[in-house]
């Protein structure tokens, strides 16, 4: 039993075929104020990461994350900034 091959013809972005479709620019959704400034500064160093090479921003996340952590501990034992709702 031998395989059958189908020529489809051209294929999308080959020589003759039809043009690739271009890639949707992403969405990019801006986040509101938190009430936390340090949690906000933290928001717009991630939000310019756009076009950077992706080992500075492996660096940028990792600082995040570490930053955030701190931010999320002192919550809990109550030693942060104010934010709304008195927490």
């Amino acid at each position: 039993m031998q395989d059958e091959v189908r020529d489809t013809g051209p294929q999308p972005g080959a020589a003759g075929g039809p043009p690739r479709a271009a890639a949707p620019e992403p969405v990019v959704a801006r986040a509101a104020g938190t009430g936390d400034p340090r949690v906000d500064e933290l928001i717009a160093r991630l939000d310019g990461l756009a076009g950077q090479p992706l080992a500075d921003q492996v660096a940028v996340f990792e600082e995040a994350h570490t930053r955030l952590r701190q931010v999320l501990g002192e919550l809990d034992t109550g030693a942060g900034a104010a934010t709304p709702g008195g927490r």
